[in-house]
């Protein structure tokens, strides 16, 4: 867990890191990015089940004023009055509607981040975070009362009440799972294109790195712009603030993030063969000297045989100057003295 924090640390802030981390191959990267999903998803769907259960006690005190009674019996609903009954975070609708119809329905409930559609067979959610809106069929809600008829009154009751708990459970999982592959197919999907232009930029700035390190940096690079999503998606949840074209931003900072990574790639390249050429001319340098020393040495015990064989050849002639003279000495002592060659 700790290595992971680490990794969400290096990944914001320390991009010199990105290399590094991306060596540890795309499946630690695939790990990594779901995990931040993991977490962002869990704290999306809470987002969402506290609006969920903030709009249905505005539905609930809506229902108490202003929807007439009606009564759910045999599997469908009856409600007195004209419909549809529609508020900010409600549409209420028991006539047979087409795929249209419902549709537009839903576009007009996503444009306020969230609402109820009720139906005379089931209820749907629907949430600008989910594609598609999630359904409740009516018959659950009336097996959980325990009634075979529904009024208003019963209704009131179970959405102020402790029933609606397990609903909460159920819509979280179901939100939960649909999320999160939401998410990590829109991370991959975003990465590949991502890392796609960062080998490009890779090979304007004659970077050599493989296709491959580049999709793993991109993973990690997306790390603040799911952050920000994440800020983004609460702040929605609880307001009606829009920021235009932030999908474009959205990819646009894990690209600032990507090409920063190549480009300090690109730097420790240049540094690292500067100090390559640095030990290089270092080691020419010991070379040459190492050489010039050989040759001094080689010089001196050159000079040093020469004059070794100079005293050896001097100390040959002075033995054989002695030995000569000796040899003369001697032949003057058998001639009793003489000089050789004197004629007496």
């Amino acid at each position: 867990m700790k290595k992971f924090f680490n990794k969400v640390k290096y990944s914001i802030g320390k991009i010199e890191k990105y290399p590094e981390m991306a060596t540890e191959g795309t499946k630690a990267a695939i790990k990594y990015i779901a995990g931040v999903l993991i977490l962002i998803t869990i704290i999306t769907c809470l987002g969402s089940i506290y609006q969920t259960y903030q709009s249905l006690q505005e539905v609930s005190q809506y229902i108490k004023d202003n929807v007439p009674e009606f009564t759910y019996k045999e599997g469908a609903l009856s409600i007195e009055g004209e419909q549809p009954v529609i508020k900010d975070n409600l549409i209420i609708d028991t006539n047979d509607k087409t795929d249209e119809e419902l549709q537009e329905y839903k576009n007009k409930l996503k444009e306020n981040g969230y609402g109820f559609i009720v139906l005379k067979d089931k209820m749907l959610l629907v949430n600008e975070g989910s594609e598609d809106a999630t359904e409740y069929p009516l018959s659950n809600i009336a097996e959980q009362i325990n009634k075979e008829e529904i009024k208003k009154s019963d209704l009131i009751e179970y959405i102020d009440g402790q029933g609606m708990l397990s609903t909460y459970i159920g819509m979280f999982f179901i939100m939960f799972f649909s999320v999160l592959v939401g998410y990590l197919a829109d991370a991959l999907c975003v990465a590949l294109v991502l890392a796609a232009v960062g080998y490009i930029v890779a090979l304007l700035l004659k970077v050599k790195m493989r296709y491959k390190a580049i999709f793993n940096m991109a993973l990690y690079a997306l790390t603040l712009s799911t952050l920000l999503k994440t800020i983004y998606v609460v702040i929605r949840i609880f307001t009606t603030f829009t920021i235009t074209y932030f999908d474009v931003m959205y990819a646009a900072v894990a690209f600032i993030y990507l090409v920063a990574a190549i480009f300090l790639t690109r730097i420790d390249l240049i540094k690292t063969q500067e100090e390559l050429t640095k030990v290089k001319e270092v080691q020419k340098e010991v070379h040459d000297e190492i050489e010039e020393q050989k040759e001094k040495e080689k010089e001196e015990k050159d000079k040093e045989n020469k004059d070794n064989k100079e005293d050896k050849e001097k100390n040959k002639k002075g033995k054989e100057s002695k030995k000569e003279k000796k040899e003369v000495s001697k032949r003057q002592k058998q001639n009793g003295g003489e000089p050789e060659g004197s004629n007496v």
